[in-house]
């Protein structure tokens, strides 16, 4: 485990979690409908910068819609889940972070506008994901050279798929990255004392959003709360989280079982930082710090 204190400035840290305190944590409240959390979640990536020069092209993966940024200088690949508590979230919500790790990795980054829920409930997000890795392997990209990454629902949806390809014996990629993994679903450290405020999240939200994507299976099947299920043979792992955010405690025993299960995992912890801070890259000097982590795992 290594901690992490890059430090910007306490003036724009403060500003920036005021700001998502007050108008992203608000959409996760339970009561908010899908329809308003996506709309609403468009409209704050707008505050987000993209990187510069590099325009990503509309393609289908299996007849997945998605977006690569690309092509690739270096033979590598990233299929790139994204967050929203499996309810909201696009590929043009997390461009801000997809362009940076494109530019800054020089691989090709797929990144899918998967089936959400409640609409599409489980198993179609991990359907979705599993389509689109096999076209990557399709395309002829050399698993040890492909990366899966994904933040928060998108970090529990890439250990998912991970988990799904091993028991099907599909061939592995080379490492998994998880920016803080929304895991296990069945929030075990819910009740715990003394939690950090959290920008973005309550357990309130997350225990809704899982019911919804969950549908008709309990939330202790592993394909939804991938902590749950047996890791033994999977890659390397790359974690990333905040001390700042309500899901420390399960990203920290995630990392742990991984570990205890042979999984090579490199769990990186940043001070003062919140649920997905990477997605402020160009703005915080933490995110650049995560985003420059994140590449030099996927090359090596």
């Amino acid at each position: 485990m290594k901690l992490h204190s890059v430090s910007s400035s306490a003036l724009l840290r403060g500003a920036l979690f005021n700001a998502l305190r007050l108008a992203v944590k608000p959409l996760f409240a339970p009561y908010i409908s899908p329809k308003l959390r996506r709309k609403g979640l468009e409209l704050a990536s707008l505050s987000t910068l993209n990187a510069r020069g590099l325009k990503p092209e509309q393609v289908k993966l299996q007849g997945v819609p998605s977006l690569r940024y690309g092509p690739a200088k270096n033979g590598t690949a990233v299929l790139y889940l994204h967050g929203g508590a499996y309810t909201a979230g696009s590929p043009k919500t997390h461009a801000s972070l997809t362009s940076h790790l494109a530019q800054t990795s020089g691989a090709t980054v797929f990144v899918p506008d998967y089936r959400l829920a409640p609409e599409h409930p489980f198993p179609a997000a991990l359907e979705d994901a599993c389509f689109c890795y096999q076209a990557l392997l399709e395309q002829g990209f050399d698993p040890t050279h492909i990366t899966v990454a994904g933040d928060s629902a998108g970090g529990g949806l890439t250990l998912s798929l991970l988990l799904h390809l091993k028991a099907e014996q599909i061939p592995l990629p080379k490492g998994m990255i998880l920016l803080s993994p929304w895991a296990d679903l069945t929030h075990p450290n819910a009740q715990a004392p003394n939690q950090p405020q959290d920008a973005m999240l309550t357990w309130q939200g997350l225990n809704a959003a899982a019911k919804g994507y969950a549908g008709n299976e309990p939330l202790t099947h592993t394909g939804i709360s991938p902590a749950l299920g047996d890791a033994t043979g999977l890659p390397p792992a790359l974690i990333i989280v905040g001390t700042e955010e309500i899901l420390l405690a399960d990203v920290k025993s995630l990392a742990s079982k991984l570990k205890q299960q042979g999984v090579t995992t490199d769990l990186a912890i940043y001070e003062k930082m919140w649920h997905v801070f990477p997605l402020h890259a160009r703005m915080l000097k933490e995110a650049d710090h995560a985003i420059n982590t994140m590449a030099s795992f996927i090359l090596n």
